[in-house]
């Protein structure tokens, strides 16, 4: 759902939420599925970054920059 979302153009902001956990295995989840950018030219690009630190976690907050038009 978030990767339909990032293409209908509706998100304007994300958050990620980093634990100091490595999990890791070819079946680890992924925040964003779907069927993902062919290149890093394609991909979703962030712009306005702040990062805080929440207890032992980390905070990554950024704006989605329109770069595709579509979107």
């Amino acid at each position: 759902m978030n990767w339909s979302a990032l293409k209908a153009g509706i998100v304007n902001k994300v958050q990620a939420y980093i634990a100091p956990k490595i999990f890791g295995g070819s079946g680890a989840k992924s925040p964003v599925g779907g069927v993902g950018s062919d290149s890093p030219d394609m991909a979703f690009m962030l712009e306005d970054m702040k990062i805080k630190q929440i207890g032992g976690d980390i905070l990554i907050e950024s704006r989605v920059k329109n770069v595709h038009g579509d979107n």
